[in-house]
């Protein structure tokens, strides 16, 4: 489909990367300037999207639901767009059992030890990796495992939480799952996800990938808990960000996520101490407006750090904040790298291969 053909509907529907590539593919500037405003208006959208969509949550199944709110609505971005590539009752019942494990993880795996997290959020996300990620290359697996790890970090404190969790999970399933079936229900009709598990090898790349995936994400998290550090679920998601490409190219990635974490962690340093304490709330929106103009992974690395230290500075203050998020992130890196490095010499051998 050409740029002539695209509606005003069908061009909110691009990403930043997309629609830059229309603006730099035409000389004329009205067009330009279009492109530009789709731009504008598609992030102010999907600001305002995600905050109705979080505060209505909250108020619904309560503020320690948040976070199920949050992984839900990057689910209910996704699904539209990309499916399991099997048919839709095994997607449906796949997806019917990942939803089980966002409303309960939270309840049980922090409060496990450091060693027995490790094996059980192996096993979870491996099973989220196999279930959700067929197809790498469609992006599937940043949003679950994500979607996993901010689920089960922001846990429940109550029986009367955990409860409301559960119902908001099951409304989650609700809605994503009409989407996804409404928009993959005639996709991949004759395939079977027992195919997929059949050919399940770890000779295949695929398969190698998803395994050192969800062990490299468990094995951050576990130094990270061993270690007592605060907020331990960062070096968990950064290691997801450096494990997640399918064709990495591991330096660039690595340089591109510690230069962002630093960059984005002293910019809201800077902003939290100037602005006013009753303007705090303002900080995660403007941070994910400002990531609907970014086409590169190191800004939305320095944009996405505006959520995410507004939360904690509320806990451990400005200052303790931006410092723990940036060595958390460092960490998460270097535990990635290296269990890259050792991983592919191990499979490189036994299996002649080079992932």
């Amino acid at each position: 489909m050409t740029a002539k053909k695209l509606s005003f509907y069908q061009l909110l529907q691009l990403n930043p990367v997309q629609l830059n590539q229309l603006i730099l593919a035409t000389n004329d500037l009205k067009k330009r300037r279009y492109y530009k405003n789709i731009i504008l208006i598609r992030s102010i959208l999907l600001v305002t999207f995600a905050m109705l969509f979080i505060i209505i949550s909250t108020l619904l199944f309560g503020k320690e639901n948040a976070s199920i709110a949050v992984a839900f609505f990057c689910i209910l971005l996704q699904a539209q767009f990309v499916g399991y590539d099997y048919n839709i009752k095994a997607t449906l019942l796949n997806f019917a059992i990942i939803c089980l494990i966002m409303g309960l993880s939270g309840a049980i795996v922090p409060k496990l030890p450091a060693l027995m997290g490790l094996l059980v959020n192996f096993g979870l996300l491996f099973t989220i990796t196999i279930m959700t990620c067929d197809n790498p290359q469609m992006g599937n697996v940043g949003i679950y495992a994500f979607a996993y790890l901010f689920a089960t970090y922001f846990p429940t404190t109550s029986v009367h939480d955990l409860q409301m969790r559960l119902l908001q999970v099951f409304c989650g399933f609700i809605l994503c799952g009409l989407i996804l079936y409404q928009k993959h229900r005639t996709q991949f009709r004759d395939r079977q996800f027992s195919t997929v598990i059949k050919n399940y090898s770890f000779k295949e790349e695929k398969c190698r990938w998803q395994f050192r995936l969800a062990f490299g994400i468990s094995l951050g998290l576990f130094i990270g808990q061993a270690c007592h550090l605060p907020r331990y679920f960062w070096v968990g998601v950064a290691s997801l960000s450096i494990l997640s490409p399918y064709k990495l190219q591991l330096k660039s990635r690595m340089l591109q996520r510690i230069v962002g974490i630093i960059i984005g962690s002293c910019i809201f340093g800077v902003i939290y101490t100037i602005l006013p304490r009753s303007l705090d709330t303002i900080m995660g929106p403007l941070g994910g407006f400002l990531v609907g103009f970014t086409t590169t992974y190191h800004w939305n690395t320095v944009f996405n750090c505006f959520g995410a230290l507004v939360l904690a500075s509320a806990i451990y203050g400005n200052g303790f904040s931006v410092g723990l998020r940036i060595f958390n992130n460092i960490l998460g890196c270097v535990i990635s790298a290296l269990f890259i490095l050792g991983f592919t010499y191990i499979t490189r051998h036994k299996y002649h291969c080079d992932d």
